[in-house]
């Protein structure tokens, strides 16, 4: 038989988008992981220049924006700009039943500059995020030049495609009416119609100000619980939070986060300022004071950064640290990979976030260094095994050209409950695609 390694072809689909099932090869772990997909067919989805819906003319792809999300539905929801560097987000209904797949419809969620059902219009977004059924929550910026009481942004949401409603704004009260938005939102969460929104506001009084994490169950403001706030103790450690950088949350309620925190042992100096960060996971059912505390014992760090938590549908919290020039990938507390480790696709320089599926399979990429050339290598885990699933250098079309650069982990929902995995992929001839990766 004669053998076939993993750049070349195994099968090749003459498609719409052009599709290639290249086999996933054991890497840092063990090897012959049963649970884990071992091969894939890609396909392009959209490539820079081509067009798709927008509000009035069709809106030309100068740019990716660089967020995409993958929902149960088959529906693709990503960024993009245009040559009038024009922003705006979009959503592609894919049949991915088929062994082919196709777009079956386009939509222009949000432009830039669109008026929304507050009056508001919206100069800018932020993060955004959505749930298993497309779903959209936002933090959107109001353009102050439309009116001065429009100012800062605000949480909003986007259900069944119905044009995005106000959650929370700027200057609107919150917490029984003790609290009040300022306008200034970090990451947002969105799962199952339940967001956790990162934001900072004032005591109605003006007496204290504060940085919390959010949650808002089924788009009710009046039922928004707040988490943790900076200033508060983290369970487990002796410091207090600070801030709070991305956010995970599951369908059970489990949520986990990076926050910078102090430490509360020094005396009000100027080295107490110095941060440290950490990951911290609770529960949105649990009291208060049992549902935050840090995801490891001892685990602040002082001098690198702890960041990119995802979640599992199990609970397990996946997250990255850089200390120095290492980087390390972890399973809660179990290192899964580290610089230096040999991998087939080459040794392991630098990790970054991944997205976890259904199944607590965790997608991540990393830079690779093989023969002196350095590249990037799209793996897949669980925790125990892993195996290499796209490489720069692969070759995704008959007379193709090699992949470059995969830009994947933005977001926290590049993968669906079956494992489709949502990407973008530069090439060797200057061309960025949207990718549909689908296990063979």
């Amino acid at each position: 038989m004669m053998h076939i390694n993993r750049r070349s072809f195994v099968k090749f689909s003459l498609t719409a988008f052009g599709g290639i099932m290249l086999t996933g090869c054991g890497g840092a772990g063990s090897y012959g992981s049963s649970d884990i997909p071992n091969g894939y067919r890609f396909y392009k989805v959209k490539t820079r220049g081509e067009t798709i819906s927008g509000r009035n003319d069709p809106f030309q792809i100068d740019y990716f924006g660089g967020s995409m999300h993958l929902s149960s539905d088959g529906v693709i929801t990503f960024d993009a700009i245009d040559k009038d560097k024009q922003k705006g987000i979009f959503q592609l209904g894919l049949d991915i039943a088929r062994f082919t797949p196709r777009i079956d419809w386009e939509r222009l969620a949000l432009l830039v500059g669109d008026k929304l059902a507050d009056e508001r219009v919206v100069s800018g977004y932020r993060s955004f995020d959505v749930d298993e059924n497309a779903n959209i929550a936002a933090i959107l910026e109001a353009d102050i030049r439309y009116s001065e009481n429009h100012y800062g942004a605000g949480l909003y949401s986007e259900i069944d495609q119905m044009g995005f409603q106000p959650l929370l704004i700027a200057g609107q009260s919150f917490n029984g009416g003790l609290s009040m938005s300022s306008g200034i939102f970090g990451d947002v969460s969105y799962s199952n119609r339940n967001i956790l929104a990162s934001a900072h506001y004032v005591a109605t009084d003006f007496s204290s100000k504060s940085d919390s994490l959010i949650h808002i169950p089924n788009h009710t403001l009046d039922d928004a619980s707040i988490l943790i706030s900076s200033g508060d103790i983290v369970a487990g450690t002796n410091h207090t939070a600070s801030s709070f950088g991305l956010i995970d949350h599951n369908l059970s309620g489990d949520y986990s986060s990076n926050v910078f925190v102090v430490n509360s042992s020094r005396e009000r100096t100027s080295e107490q300022e110095t941060q440290g960060s950490i990951n911290i996971k609770g529960n949105v059912n649990s009291p208060k004071n049992l549902m935050t505390r840090a995801t490891m014992t001892g685990a602040v760090i002082d001098e690198g950064m702890s960041y990119g938590t995802r979640i599992s549908d199990a609970g397990d919290i996946w997250s990255t640290q850089d200390v120095g020039d290492v980087s390390t990938l972890l399973q809660n507390e179990k290192v899964v990979m580290k610089t230096g480790d040999h991998t087939t696709a080459g040794n392991i320089l630098s990790i970054s976030p991944g997205s976890v599926g259904a199944d607590g399979t965790y997608f991540f990429t990393a830079i690779t260094e093989r023969n002196n050339v350095a590249g990037v290598t799209l793996f897949a885990t669980n925790g125990s095994d892993t195996v290499t699933i796209l490489s720069s250098g692969d070759v995704l079309s008959d007379n193709g050209v090699p992949v470059e650069g995969i830009s994947f982990g933005t977001t926290t929902k590049h993968i669906d409950d079956e494992n489709r995995l949502v990407f973008l992929c530069s090439f060797a001839d200057e061309t960025t695609s949207l990718m549909l990766g689908i296990p063979a």
